[in-house]
């Protein structure tokens, strides 16, 4: 710094000549520091200022998820892409539901987004991560960021519905009984029930087993949750039912949601964004094998 003093370094900061001002009185002053004050106060707060409203002007969090130009083809003998050029930014206390017919590429984007299958072309980014360059272990650590609703709801019909819930929770983290207990009572208050009953999945009702494959999805306190026609095969209030618990959810927890239905009914409930993906015909049986590919490797 030369020997120069903080007021001086003040001074060239704010783009103003010290020099000058030093040659308008060269008899100290007492109330020069008190000066030097009012100057900075004068030119260096509003450049600051300024400098910080540009700052929050540009700055933009990351999405928690992206897809810029992705299409996909799923291999076999249909020449149609499942997705083409999708786009769209999914941002941390969001929701985006892609809605459309069936078979018009729905499933393939969920199944994208875990990690069960490549994007063709385009980019994808999910927690700032690019799931197709992520060897196994990373990839199932992503996973587990993420809580995720397959269509028919991925249940283990040999296990009682709080020992699907409890699943990951033993998986993940290796936690003893008491530490599930806590967490299937959290579940119970979150989904508005009295008890998680203890029959097998197979055993329960269609109701209970949607529940109960939410409920799993959330244990681990995910920060961004996907579902993949989370009411499918329910009617009437039932079906309305799930979904205005997961917009309930996702307001209380401040979860980022990403799902798909093909019910135009239901696509608004959760409020947010709706993505509708236009109609492809000549590919509709490979989506079976996109979503069966990705749950075999789960």
């Amino acid at each position: 710094m030369s020997g120069r003093s903080g007021d001086q370094a003040d001074g060239e900061t704010s783009g103003t000549s010290r020099e000058s001002r030093d040659g308008e009185s060269e008899s100290p002053r007492p109330a020069a520091q008190d000066d030097a004050s009012d100057f900075t106060q004068q030119t260096i707060e509003p450049d600051a200022q300024q400098h910080r409203q540009t700052d929050a002007q540009i700055f933009t969090p990351e999405p928690l998820v992206s897809f810029n130009r992705v299409s996909y083809q799923s291999p076999g003998a249909y020449t149609t892409p499942l997705l083409e050029n999708l786009n769209f930014e999914l941002h941390q206390g969001h929701s985006l539901v892609l809605t459309g017919p069936a078979g018009n590429g729905k499933s393939a984007a969920i199944a994208l987004v875990m990690g069960g299958t490549r994007p063709t072309n385009g980019e994808l980014r999910v927690l700032g991560l690019r799931p197709r360059l992520l060897p196994s272990d990373q990839l199932d650590a992503m996973r587990a960021r993420i809580g995720y609703v397959p269509q028919h709801g991925g249940l283990l019909s040999n296990l009682s519905l709080a020992d699907n819930i409890s699943l990951p929770l033993r998986y993940h983290r290796s936690a003893g009984d008491a530490e599930v207990k806590d967490a299937l009572e959290r579940m119970q208050e979150l989904l508005g029930i009295d008890e998680i009953p203890t029959i097998a999945s197979a055993l329960a009702s269609l109701r209970l087993r949607r529940l109960a494959a939410l409920a799993r999805a959330l244990i681990l306190e995910p920060k961004l949750l996907v579902v993949d026609e989370p009411a499918r095969d329910l009617a009437g209030m039932a079906k309305h039912e799930i979904w205005h618990l997961i917009a309930r959810i996702q307001a209380a927890r401040q979860l980022t949601v990403l799902a798909c239905t093909s019910d135009a009914e239901t696509a608004y409930l959760l409020g947010g964004q709706v993505l509708s993906l236009p109609s492809r015909h000549a590919a509709r049986a490979s989506i079976a094998s996109v979503t069966g590919t990705f749950m075999g490797r789960l």
